[in-house]
């Protein structure tokens, strides 16, 4: 996210207990406030999909590789992002919505 303040693993932690259920505003750093919280949660939702769904056409139309969709039925979209990265031949570290948006954006598709 552009101007961020926090570290990834900070956003990608709240982000993924809001996911899994877990209350989340109890998640991270407790020096983040929790209506920043709530913003990147909410960001993630409308931004997340649209992020797997590029990340999934990049891997078939550059890399000629494919994950299949019932294989990323039933996940959350952090897992579904996590899953299709393992295909992607770099980065092969960091954290997962740095991982993301490094792909994203070296194929001008924006970023989470």
């Amino acid at each position: 996210m552009p101007y961020k303040h926090y570290k990834a693993e900070v956003i990608e932690v709240v982000i993924a207990d809001s996911e899994g259920g877990k209350n989340f505003e109890k998640s991270g750093d407790r020096a983040v406030d929790i209506s920043t919280m709530r913003r990147w949660v909410r960001q993630f939702k409308e931004r997340g999909a649209q992020a797997a769904g590029w990340l999934h056409s990049i891997l078939s139309t550059v890399y000629d590789a494919h994950v299949g969709s019932i294989e990323l039925r039933n996940r959350t979209l952090m897992q579904q992002l996590s899953r299709l990265l393992l295909e992607y031949p770099a980065p092969r570290s960091g954290v997962i919505l740095g991982r993301a948006n490094i792909i994203l954006t070296t194929h001008n598709c924006g970023f989470l």
